[in-house]
């Protein structure tokens, strides 16, 4: 193939219209020899196309008009991909395209016409899309992928709806989900068009009532309101879904819509809050953080302080409370609560962003650190660190006795520390003077469990059990997990030292798209979090829980991405010794199925 290709290169670059008598050969259905080679007719067609350059109606064109028409498949499909670059079409062009499209048994020439198609120069009128679309096969992903970027492209043209035809269910199915990516009037008239039509009944419909009211003229989106409050009999999770998709977008718009429509929005949300329970409960809280009504208090209260809820649920209505007057004091409470270990890491997170100017919120902190378990007292630590007068006075605990200097050690405090003015920078340097270098004494521990992982005896099937208590809530493996942190299949590629290195000081080699990531935003909520991926203008991190929050750029206060990893440093003490034998068993056994 790269003596082909080369060969090509040199055709074209050095022989050039001399060759042309060659690949007329090549190319000649009725002779014998390289012709038989599918591969070697389309290298020739490549450099008859590129030599030529044929004119419309000349011998050479006619050439080129066989090969696309009756040539073998790979011929018939680089013939397709020369006539997506051509920028001035012919009517042959079109018919080639249109028969490719709609009588083409093959998937890989159905799919670079629809690459023509989506080439295709302004002006060409295309007649009955929704045919060619309600052609494709449900089962080839990559031929759907296709047409939809295709399609896009289409319906941005002026009038390409006109076109458009009478859909059949596969092309509707296609149609909608392309103009998820059109961001036009047009297409959002379209799609609350399809909405009235079928109601909620069909799939990604909460995604169709998003994006028809981020584009519809702002007098048409309290029809589209007054449409989603209309439909009575949808699952209580769709209607939450409509009304906070919605409200969404009237708050990202900035639109003022009749109180009719708000209230209709605000009260779906508050009764699912109230009266929900597992995934629609969950939602509901998820939909309510934005939300400052007064309303929301008691129901996210009586959450956050009912241990009979999942630790996460109780987090999840904590934050969702911060936008609240007095938040502080369900934060305090959650501080105080020896339940739920992440409620708790998550009510210092919130009191520390209020611990230089609230007295009773660093109070809390204080008064909790000395008799918090180690990864407590580490958000604790970086909680009050996060500012000089919150700073002194954690550092006056530690000289007091009360809280050990060993804290001030841990990576993350010491990052935050050393934003810290000169004078508070000094203090640290006294108070962690006598401690072992931490580097050096997590070397020696390295050192000790490897060698004492050699001597052991683990078990694998253990430890799986331990992965899954400890790990798998951040870590995939074996396609079982989170995505929090870096996928592990393949770690066993790095070798016992270093697996081991790596789950004991997590902070000595970090992956630099897992690096911790703090997110604050106008209205207040505090995310921290990894694995962030930026779209547009859309920023998504994943929680230490595994929960995505995505933010638009313009509702980002402060974004502060630290060099250290979302994985806490503990595990040194929280996994005993023939437990972490046995993970570490597991996890080199990565290549294999116990």
């Amino acid at each position: 193939l790269l003596v082909r290709t080369q060969a090509t290169h040199e055709l074209v670059e050095r022989i050039g219209k001399s060759a042309l008598p060659a690949l007329n050969r090549v190319l000649d259905p009725l002779s014998t020899g390289l012709q038989r080679n599918a591969l070697a007719r389309a290298h020739a067609l490549i450099a008859f196309q590129r030599i030529a350059q044929p004119q419309p109606g000349s011998a050479e064109d006619e050439r080129f008009q066989a090969a696309r028409w009756e040539g073998d498949e790979l011929s018939r499909i680089f013939a397709l991909k020369f006539t997506a670059e051509d920028h001035a079409w012919t009517n042959p062009d079109f018919a080639a395209i249109q028969h490719a499209l709609t009588n083409s048994r093959s998937p890989l020439i159905r799919r670079a016409a629809w690459e023509a198609f989506f080439r295709a120069p302004p002006d060409i009128a295309f007649g009955d899309v929704a045919a060619w679309a309600g052609e494709l096969d449900r089962d080839d992903a990559m031929l759907k992928q296709q047409a939809k970027i295709a399609l896009r492209e289409f319906f941005q043209r002026p009038y390409a709806f006109n076109e458009l035809g009478t859909p059949n269910e596969v092309a509707t199915a296609t149609i909608l989900e392309s103009l998820l990516a059109v961001p036009t009037p047009e297409a959002a008239e379209h799609l609350l068009a399809e909405l009235q039509r079928s109601g909620f009944r069909m799939p990604h419909a909460i995604d169709y009532v998003r994006h028809a009211a981020l584009h519809l003229p702002p007098e048409k989106v309290s029809d589209l309101v007054a449409f989603a409050k209309a439909q009575k009999r949808i699952p209580p999770l769709i209607r939450l879904a409509a009304a906070d998709a919605l409200m969404g977008v009237v708050r990202t718009r900035g639109l003022t819509l009749p109180p009719v429509s708000t209230e209709w929005m605000e009260k779906t949300i508050l009764h699912a809050l109230r009266n929900g329970s597992g995934a629609l409960l969950e939602a509901a809280i998820d939909a309510v953080r934005k939300i400052s009504s007064d309303a929301k208090r008691e129901p996210l209260a009586r959450i956050a302080s009912d241990t009979t809820q999942p630790g996460a649920r109780r987090a999840a209505a904590l934050e969702a409370l911060q936008n609240l007057p007095g938040a502080s004091a369900y934060s305090t409470r959650a501080l105080e609560d020896p339940s739920s270990l992440g409620l708790r890491k998550k009510a210092a997170e919130y009191l520390g962003a209020h611990a230089a100017t609230d007295e009773a919120a660093c109070g809390a902190l204080l008064g909790t650190l000395p008799t918090a378990p180690a990864e407590l007292a580490t958000v604790i630590a970086v909680a009050l660190a996060r500012t000089d007068t919150s700073c002194a006075r954690l550092l006056d605990l530690i000289a007091s006795g009360k809280a050990s200097a060993t804290l001030l050690r841990a990576k993350l405090v010491a990052a935050t520390v050393a934003g810290r003015s000169r004078a508070l920078q000094d203090r640290v340097t006294a108070l962690t003077r006598d401690l072992p270098p931490e580097d050096a004494r997590l070397d020696k521990v390295i050192a000790e469990r490897t060698q004492s992982f050699r001597e052991a005896k683990p078990d694998s099937g253990r430890g799986a059990q331990v992965f899954q208590q400890h790990c798998a809530v951040c870590h995939r493996f074996r396609n079982a997990g989170g995505n929090v942190g870096p996928n592990l299949d393949g770690v066993a590629a790095r070798g016992a030292q270093r697996l081991i290195e790596d789950i004991l000081d997590p902070q000595r080699n970090v992956d630099p798209a897992f690096r911790l990531t703090s997110i604050e935003t106008h209205d207040g909520q505090i995310i921290v979090g990894g694995n962030m991926r930026e779209e547009g203008d859309a920023i998504t991190l994943t929680d230490a829980t595994g929960k995505d929050a995505t933010f638009t750029a313009d509702s980002i206060q402060t974004r502060t991405t630290s060099p250290f990893s979302l994985m806490p440093a503990l595990f040194e003490t929280q996994i005993a010794l023939p437990d972490f034998h046995d993970l570490v068993t597991y996890l080199l056994r990565s290549g294999t199925q116990d």
